[in-house]
């Protein structure tokens, strides 16, 4: 197998997807090239990356806590700007009609 064709199905082969004749040609294209094995290396390391960040105990409740704390923080001045908005004294013009003093918000 070529360096080129078996680029194009190295996912396959990661996801144990190939059937078993073309899985021992990847195999022997990956002893052929190092290129290859670099690829297949780099891609195995990146989905168990994935599959650790996807466990649902992946994150631990000091981990929860404190990325929980910082969008609190982060957000701050969003809930800031929403509260002044909704306290504010400004008066509300009618959609439709003349202006009216006592609508007020």
């Amino acid at each position: 197998m070529k360096l080129e064709e078996a680029l194009k199905i190295v996912d396959l082969f990661i996801d144990d997807e190939l059937p078993v004749e073309l899985a021992s040609e990847f195999k022997q294209a990956m002893f052929e090239h190092p290129a290859l094995r670099e690829e297949v290396s780099s891609l195995r390391a990146v989905k168990e990356q994935l599959e650790e960040a996807m466990r649902a105990d992946a994150m631990t409740a000091a981990v929860k806590e404190e990325v929980y704390a910082r969008i609190v923080a982060e957000t701050a001045h969003l809930r800031h700007a929403a509260a002044d908005r909704a306290t504010s004294s400004q008066m509300r013009l009618p959609f439709r009609g003349a202006y009216s003093p006592e609508v007020r918000g």
